[in-house]
């Protein structure tokens, strides 16, 4: 491919920092713009926050994080109409000079100001939230990447087409796991306390009640449970973290002991704290598109049990220490934690590892997405 002379603008609702990665979501649109970058001229526009307002480089890529966007998502559009006319103005400026946007989570509602021109991509990366979905439905531009046939089986059984998301615009490219950053320790123990391991943000769609209805059937047990806190506490879909009331119901049932609240993991320590565990547990209620946590945790030798939610059953089906369970149905949970931690069932992790390395690798599927975007 040769589009140097290509000029990309990215915009992404949730931001971009220098030094943090923000969500999976994002770590995933950092890797598409490192491969990016290699090909063309890319700059990038996210949302403004008070403690990241000033424009930045990543590499040779230039983000300016000045859109005035509510923050911490979600309802970004909820703000006056005088940010709202501004958010226009920002970027029918950033557009000026761009040949190609992609759009990360298609979460961009403004689609009367594209110069005609313009190429427009948009990825779809969750199907729950309305920004996403609105975006989506009011613009689809000229192509639309998923990270899954799910998500196109969604759009094409919702009938779509009939606002112009015809299946021939939709493009299944899943992104994969980064295995330079998540890979097993050679140092890892046999640990006499359990640890088990809840990476998803903390929120009751999330399966924060089933949780703790877990921790209760296996509070008699050697386990703890981390549950890792997000770096914005109030970022849920209902506005309110509920931490703070989930703390007081475990102080309640006496299961403060055993749950534990570790803070926001740079993706060093969330590969450290997959491999200090001996499990991982995915509860979500929502209709995943991916499930990244379950690749990351796999990819550092860590078994998984996870609901099956939206993709997951579909992307997990050739795995060996993937443990699917309907969801909502926790008492197969409690009793497969069981099976695995205490009863020593058999894990076939090098089985895993081979096959991500073979289908799953991020740097052999995030040149595929890249490809997408720019031909």
């Amino acid at each position: 491919m040769n589009y140097k002379k290509t000029n990309v603008g990215v915009f992404s609702m949730g931001p971009l920092f220098k030094h943090i990665i923000h969500g999976g979501s994002q770590r995933t649109l950092l890797a598409i713009l490192d491969n990016l970058s290699e090909y063309a001229n890319v700059q990038v526009i996210c949302a403004r926050r008070d403690d990241n307002f000033e424009p930045f480089y990543i590499n040779n890529i230039k983000v300016f994080p000045i859109l005035p966007m509510k923050q911490p998502f979600p309802h970004p559009y909820s703000v006056s109409i005088e940010k709202l006319a501004e958010m226009i103005h920002i970027m029918k400026e950033f557009l000026y000079n761009k040949d190609i946007l992609y759009i990360h989570d298609s979460q961009f509602l403004f689609k009367s100001i594209f110069p005609s021109r313009l190429k427009v991509v948009c990825g779809i990366r969750d199907l729950v939230y309305m920004e996403s979905l609105m975006g989506l439905l009011i613009y689809a531009g000229s192509k639309v990447i998923v990270p899954s046939h799910y998500v196109k089986n969604e759009i094409i059984k919702n009938k779509l087409d009939e606002i112009g998301i015809a299946p021939s615009l939709i493009s299944v490219k899943p992104h994969g796991v980064d295995l330079k950053t998540f890979f097993p320790k050679k140092d890892k123990k046999n640990n006499s306390i359990k640890r088990i391991l809840f990476p998803h943000r903390a929120e009751f769609e999330k399966g924060l009640s089933d949780l703790l209805y877990i921790a209760e059937s296996l509070k008699d047990y050697p386990i703890v449970i981390s549950i890792v806190e997000h770096i914005d506490p109030s970022s849920s879909i209902n506005k309110v973290s509920p931490i703070a009331e989930y703390k007081s119901k475990l102080l309640d049932k006496g299961l403060d002991s055993i749950v534990e609240f570790i803070p926001w993991l740079t993706s060093k320590e969330l590969r450290d704290k997959y491999n200090s565990s001996d499990l991982t547990i995915s509860l979500s209620y929502y209709p995943e598109t991916f499930g990244n946590v379950i690749f990351e945790s796999l990819a550092c030798g860590t078994p998984v049990i996870s609901y099956n939610s939206g993709a997951i059953p579909e992307l997990t089906q050739k795995f060996k220490n993937v443990f699917i369970v309907n969801r909502g149905d926790i008492d197969s949970i409690v009793r497969k934690v069981k099976s695995i931690l205490f009863d020593e069932d058999t894990l076939y992790i090098e089985d895993d590892l081979e096959l991500l390395s073979k289908e799953w690798n991020s740097e052999k599927l995030i040149p595929e997405i890249v490809k997408e975007i720019l031909d």
